[in-house]
């Protein structure tokens, strides 16, 4: 992920299918700074999920340093379960700030 950009971040789910969760938490934490996100685009048919970010979240991320992702669901019959926590790079750029088509 770059910052600055407006990434769109899939999740393939295993062990259970999408069309089982009722409720979706998609938390991205680096050092202090905390993204929940809601699932969008939710795709049966490949068992998936998209999370997307918009420029100024990416701006508060750091540059060189890993940032962390875990997913958390309700499934329909009540369960709470959890992905294990995985990371994803983020990358700096050169112009930094947001960017309009103005």
């Amino acid at each position: 992920m770059y910052r600055g950009t407006t990434p769109k971040i899939v999740f393939r789910l295993r062990g259970i299918k999408v069309g089982e969760l009722k409720k979706i938490f998609v938390t991205f934490k680096q050092s202090s700074v905390e993204i929940e996100k809601g699932a969008e685009n939710i795709d049966t048919e490949i068992n998936s999920l998209q999370c997307t970010f918009t420029q100024e979240e990416t701006l508060q991320f750091d540059a060189d340093e890993r940032l962390y992702v875990q997913l958390r669901a309700i499934t329909k019959d009540g369960s709470a379960i959890a992905s294990g926590i995985a990371s994803i790079y983020v990358a700096d750029i050169l112009k930094d700030g947001v960017i309009t088509d103005d």
